[in-house]
């Protein structure tokens, strides 16, 4: 069942409330570790679960969100600053938990008291790059810029310092970015984002038919379509709500671009999963052609901007709008726009859990 903003946030804030007052208990040992993470307060303890978890997030029996998870978690839930969390993670000894001190920090906009990395920590060096983009680390363009420029550097490197760069509103040669990102097989679903936002309409188009050419790219395509703001991929996006597999995918990237509109444009039975399969492929095809019928009205009387996100038109006051009131794939979205097309203007991770500043 779907729900309004307030309410989302009113169940954040309770989920919050009641994962404060578990940790006024001890926690099962049986419990999985992530777990336990996420219900212990901030402190010594909390510091040898995550030595504990950051092995099996090595042996990847732990997958590395869900850790990232518990550490927001911890953050919102500790009444410690910020940075008591982040600063022992990034003065241990341990890579995984540098990685997820950088990461922490990235998310929510906060600069590491020792600014620099070692030379032996070449694990968390591409992770390192990024945080200086999205840290707002201006002083450091010119490093950045050498790291993407010299071919003999690590290929995953040279992307994160991409990546950094169009973070810090600098322009990039993306052409070669993409070619790394293909194949390094470095697609991820924040790599696309943050390429894609900066890009003029018929860079995108290539570039997301480039994705559609590849079965193995194929969901890469689609949020590729929907990050990208374009309004005329919305037909495109509706055409994929008829294939099983994307159609989660397809659905998100429309609530990208139309925001409140989706869900006065399609069918109650589509949003409300039936237990009959042919009700289903029935409620599909109705809402399929519900958006296509708005997508046409809408061009016909010129109402629709030729990029938008959740419905609004591209513009550094929609934007800054949407960052503090839209969900949180439009906030985070509206913030890499942000990021990419303002100068100094840097990047906090919506997806964080007090997101949105």
């Amino acid at each position: 069942m779907l729900t309004n903003l307030k309410q989302l946030k009113h169940q954040d804030e309770r989920l919050l409330d009641a994962l404060s007052l578990l940790q006024r208990y001890p926690v099962s040992y049986d419990a999985d570790l992530w777990i336990q993470l996420a219900l212990t307060p901030v402190g010594e303890t909390w510091l040898s679960l995550t030595d504990q978890t950051s092995e099996e997030a090595t042996q990847d029996k732990t997958p590395y969100e869900l850790w990232l998870y518990s550490g927001e978690l911890a953050c919102a839930l500790s009444e410690s600053p910020v940075d008591e969390l982040i600063e022992p993670l990034w003065r241990s000894a341990s890579s995984q938990h540098q990685r997820l001190a950088l990461d922490l920090a990235g998310r929510y906009g906060y600069r590491l008291s020792v600014n620099q990395l070692d030379t032996g920590s070449h694990r968390i060096y591409p992770h390192w790059l990024l945080y200086l983009g999205k840290s707002v680390q201006l002083d450091q363009r010119s490093c950045l810029k050498s790291v993407f420029q010299d071919i003999t550097t690590d290929q995953r490197a040279r992307i994160s310092a991409a990546l950094a760069l169009l973070l810090l509103g600098e322009p990039v040669d993306l052409s070669a970015v993409i070619e790394q990102l293909i194949t390094l097989d470095g697609l991820s679903d924040e790599a696309v984002a943050i390429v894609i936002s900066g890009m003029a309409e018929g860079e995108a188009t290539s570039f997301i038919n480039r994705l559609a050419g590849n079965e193995l790219h194929a969901s890469h395509a689609v949020r590729a379509a929907a990050y990208s703001g374009y309004s005329k991929f919305i037909p495109f996006l509706a055409d994929v709500l008829e294939s099983e597999q994307h159609q989660t995918t397809a659905l998100r990237g429309l609530s990208l671009l139309m925001g409140d509109a989706l869900l006065q444009v399609v069918p109650l039975s589509f949003l409300v999963e039936s237990e009959s399969d042919a009700d289903n492929e029935l409620a599909t095809s109705q809402a399929v052609t519900a958006i296509q019928d708005w997508y046409q009205a809408q061009r016909g009387v010129q109402r629709l901007p030729g990029r938008v996100l959740a419905g609004r038109a591209l513009n550094t006051t929609s934007l800054e709008l949407v960052a503090r009131s839209g969900t949180v794939a439009q906030r985070q979205q509206a913030m890499r726009y942000l990021a990419v097309t303002v100068a100094e203007r840097g990047l906090t991770d919506a997806a964080a859990l007090w997101g949105g500043q």
